[in-house]
């Protein structure tokens, strides 16, 4: 991938904002590219998504949906939608997934970065779904759809397993349980890698793209079952219901859903979510030659047998996962 702007890049820059010098930014965020241009007495990141149309637009369109709300999500500064080219604000790069490595024993620490993110979905939540990427609703067909991701591209192809007849059914029972609690405006990726401590010391949430409609736990499972980052489950039940208590308040949950029933909502979401990561994980290996991922499925496999092991209806899965964990080399 390119690390410089291109000379046509540069004048149209130079267009907008008086840059005294740029950096590429290292991470993966797919075909697009980003820069951080630096002037007298601030930054602003410079993206590219030339090679990502349909991204770009679904970036733009949900930035300005979402503009209604007080999440804390980058300023677009300028953008030329014919180039697929932006300039936003930049948030820095102190992402919550790096101040908590490779060591997560600062709870005092991240019990207030916590509880911020919490209350960051809370408002998101609270916004009108609209969708602009590939999906519009994580439904049942979507939830099928990547529970065979998993199988092709985990299971068989990183792993050289078969599914059992058994375990398709397990995806019929996922499937149903997943979308029996309420949908909202999620995210989609929210998770310790797309959200900052900006400058001000506050959070920043990015990579908001593919936000859809889904149900009501998936954001807040995958930030507190995160595949990149531990922390010990009686403090993710606490963050749990800590999301539903304030979910409550604001009316989004009926004040009548018990703490076990919303738990056994985080719990099946927390299997879907998982599943799914490992579908991307290993199609990111196996297709993008990306083998950066592979670290985090060891992680992702324990709390998929951690918590699958609570429902009988899961019994094949568990046996499967149990077997992948003992082969897993990373």
């Amino acid at each position: 991938m390119k690390k410089s702007l291109s000379s046509q890049q540069q004048q149209w820059i130079s267009q907008h904002l008086p840059i005294v010098r740029y950096d590429a930014l290292c991470g993966d965020a797919g075909f697009r590219r980003y820069f951080r241009l630096h002037m007298p007495g601030q930054s602003l990141i410079f993206m590219d998504a030339s090679e990502e149309p349909a991204i770009y637009r679904a970036f733009i369109q949900q930035t300005l949906h979402l503009n209604g709300t007080a999440l804390p999500i980058p300023k677009i500064w300028v953008q030329d939608d014919e180039r697929y080219w932006a300039i936003l604000e930049d948030f820095g790069d102190d992402l919550l997934w790096t101040m908590f490595q490779p060591s997560s024993d600062s709870l005092a620490l991240a019990d207030k970065f916590y509880r911020e993110a919490i209350d960051h979905l809370i408002r998101l939540h609270q916004h009108p779904i609209k969708a602009y990427g590939r999906y519009t609703i994580l439904d049942a067909r979507v939830i099928h759809e990547e529970l065979h991701g998993w199988r092709e591209w985990c299971l068989e192809g990183l792993f050289q397993e078969n599914a059992s007849p058994a375990l398709l059914q397990c995806f019929d029972v996922i499937a149903n349980e997943v979308i029996q609690q309420p949908y909202i405006l999620m995210h989609r990726d929210y998770h310790s890698k797309n959200l900052l401590r900006k400058p001000d010391g506050s959070i920043g949430v990015i990579d908001y793209q593919d936000a859809m409609a889904g149900p009501m736990t998936y954001d807040i499972a995958s930030l507190l079952r995160d595949c990149y980052v531990d922390w010990p489950e009686e403090k993710v039940e606490i963050w749990a219901l800590y999301y539903k208590k304030q979910a409550q308040k604001s009316g989004l949950l009926q004040r009548e859903i018990s703490d076990a029933t919303f738990l056994k909502w985080f719990d099946w979401t927390s299997i879907q979510r998982h599943l799914k990561a490992l579908f991307t994980f290993s199609r990111k290996y196996l297709r993008d030659h990306n083998d950066n991922y592979l670290q985090f499925i060891p992680r992702t496999l324990r709390y998929l047998e951690e918590v699958s092991c609570r429902y009988k209806k899961l019994a094949e899965l568990t046996k499967v996962i149990s077997e992948l964990r003992e082969k897993e080399k990373w």
